[in-house]
Parts: structure tokens; C-alpha cells; sequence
């Protein structure tokens, strides 16, 4: 059965074209987090999977984030396991509501459990990261 899927609202924050809300909300996370990111920087053939453009590039720990609204599917995490494999980078998925959201390591053709988004490599301070994601719930966008 396929997942239905709320269809990605592209947004604009900070001169960028996000491809959806999510995106956005998350690029105020990293700033919340005083982040040095890139989005979309660069596209990687990953062969079987074809070629893949990742979300975010986070440089202060050299890893990718990908943003997906629900729980990735295998075929999304085999991506981003490649992509980490191909690029040397850690590469992270992150996912759910706002209010809690959750995050999986990507590495290797198993998917582990998921963990609350604070497990992030770059979130020191869990107390810092809440504030950022609280300001992330904030944010209102103009249509």
C-alpha cells in the first residue's frame, strides 16, 4: 500500500526556495543552533538509486540532513545510506511533527530505531535545541 503523502509547500526564508515548510522550519533550527549549513548544495550519482540531492550540508560536523515529513521508506534510507558511503559524511534523516520530531542515522541496508531529534550530532545542548525548535514551530510564512 502506498503512503499517502500532504503535498511539500515550497517556501521562501532568507533568500531561499525551500521545497517545502519542513525545509524551512528546519534551515531556523540550524540558525537557532548558530549552524554553518548549506541547502542543496551539490547533487551525487549513487548509481543503482540514481542521482540524489540532499537537503542540507552541515558544515560545523560535516554531515548531510535529509527532511521528510513521515518516516522514511527503505528506499529513502538506502539513499541516504549511500549517499553517506559515496560522499564519507554522516547523513541523517530527519522526520515527524514539530512538536516531536525524530531523527535515524543512516548507515548500512538496516534502518535502526528511531531517536528524538536532540541525538543530532550537532545539538550539544538539549535545552538550546528546544529553544531553536520552538522558534521553528513559530515561524508563519506568507502564501
Amino acid at each position: 500500500m502506498a503512503r499517502s503523502r500532504i503535498k511539500a509547500l515550497p517556501t521562501v526564508r532568507k533568500g531561499y526556495r525551500f521545497r517545502s515548510r519542513s525545509e524551512a522550519r528546519w534551515s531556523a533550527i540550524f540558525d537557532g543552533l548558530d549552524l554553518d549549513w548549506d541547502y542543496e548544495p551539490e547533487g551525487y550519482d549513487l548509481g543503482r538509486y540514481g542521482w540524489y540531492l540532499p537537503d542540507f550540508f552541515i558544515h560545523d560536523v560535516n554531515c548531510w540532513i535529509e527532511v521528510k515529513g513521515a518516516g522514511p521508506t527503505k528506499t529513502e534510507f538506502m539513499k541516504c545510506s549511500q549517499l553517506a558511503d559515496v560522499t564519507g559524511h554522516d547523513a541523517w534523516i530527519v522526520f515527524g511533527s514539530f512538536n516531536d520530531p525524530k531523527c535515524v542515522r543512516c548507515s548500512g541496508d538496516t534502518m535502526r530505531d528511531y531517536a528524538p531529534a536532540e541525538y543530532l550530532p550537532f545539538v550539544s545542548e538539549p535545552t538550546t535545541f528546544n529553544s531553536a525548535l520552538r522558534k521553528a514551530r513559530g515561524l508563519r510564512f506568507g502564501k
